[in-house]
């Protein structure tokens, strides 16, 4: 009998979204599935056209949860899954018709863990985007094996997509894993817990996680103080971690200590609540290995003496010029 797999999908006011990613979800060319689709409190409808998807397809499975974030969304699910396999995708999100029939295939070696495939930006309607974000496509130029010594080398080398969606796992393989629950970066945490436990890995250059770009995802809120502190806390967990897995890479990881505290203190400069905390705990955690930076010396100082609110009124202003 063909093997299960469970693709599980956190929802929080979609209701706009998810019949596009549910719908590709049921449109796979795998049929084995179970969908566990988890409201986490939504109220725009969401709730609503979840059930009507689970009456339509036994295949969905409708979970409703006060709302508690994505992390408690995933967890509910992981605790109610059936399948051999694993999937993340999020609500306004969908899959390629044939991706996970790919992937599973690459699951013939026994040994396999997880495979990675590429994440693609799209539209609404799910038209590839061209233009630039800082939060990149992921694009593989090569099928590979990737072995546990190899993980940290590949992190390095930017060739592993730190998410947890875009990424078919052995259920077996992760089933001790779950998603932190208070924190931002969910995905960052799990990734990482996948990296420090398993033992063999793959990237596939075949199917897409189609990404929907969206004007108030995520992905694209600006920093508080609770993403800041929630980030510090996450690259405290992977440094130990992975550390620990590749020691190798310390002198790498000072480097990422400097970039951090930069970052961190041009935060502080720019009066983000919350920033001088992040900054604290990370400067009690890692000895930074300290080495002047002129422009971003320069740019704390001026943020500072200024007032970073300044300097954005007046590039407004001069821009409307």
């Amino acid at each position: 009998m063909e093997p299960k797999i469970s693709i599980i999908v956190p929802v929080y006011n979609l209701a706009d979204y998810l019949p596009k990613c549910l719908d590709s979800l049921l449109g796979q060319t795998y049929k084995n599935i179970e969908i566990l689709v988890v409201n986490d409190g939504s109220v725009d409808g969401s709730w609503k056209l979840i059930q009507e998807y689970a009456k339509r397809d036994g295949r969905v499975v409708a979970i409703n949860q006060p709302n508690g974030g994505a992390a408690k969304a995933r967890n509910h699910a992981l605790d109610k899954m059936t399948g051999e396999f694993l999937t993340f995708v999020d609500g306004d999100d969908m899959l390629s018709s044939d991706t996970l029939e790919l992937q599973l295939k690459k699951f013939d070696d026994p040994e396999l863990d997880w495979v990675e495939f590429p994440v693609v930006r799209v539209d609404s309607n799910g038209k590839e985007l061209n233009k630039a974000k800082a939060y990149s496509d992921f694009y593989l130029s090569n099928d590979e094996i990737l072995q546990r010594d190899e993980f940290v080398a590949y992190y390095a080398s930017h060739r592993l997509s730190e998410l947890a969606c875009a990424c078919l796992y052995r259920y077996s393989s992760v089933k001790n894993l779950r998603f932190p629950e208070g924190y931002y970066y969910e995905d960052s945490f799990y990734f990482t817990d996948v990296v420090a436990t398993t033992h063999k890995g793959a990237l596939s250059m075949s199917g897409r996680y189609l990404y929907v770009e969206r004007e108030n995802s995520s992905q694209l809120i600006k920093s508080t103080g609770k993403h800041l502190y929630s980030r510090v806390c996450c690259y405290l967990d992977r440094r130990l971690k992975f550390l620990k897995l590749s020691p190798q890479y310390k002198k790498w990881f000072q480097e990422q200590d400097l970039d951090l505290w930069y970052y961190l203190r041009i935060q502080k400069a720019k009066k983000i609540e919350g920033a001088d905390d992040a900054l604290n705990l990370l400067q009690s955690k890692v000895s930074i290995k300290k080495r002047s930076d002129l422009r971003k010396e320069i740019k704390i100082l001026v943020y500072t003496l200024v007032g970073y609110g300044n300097i954005v009124k007046l590039a407004t202003l001069l821009g409307r010029k």
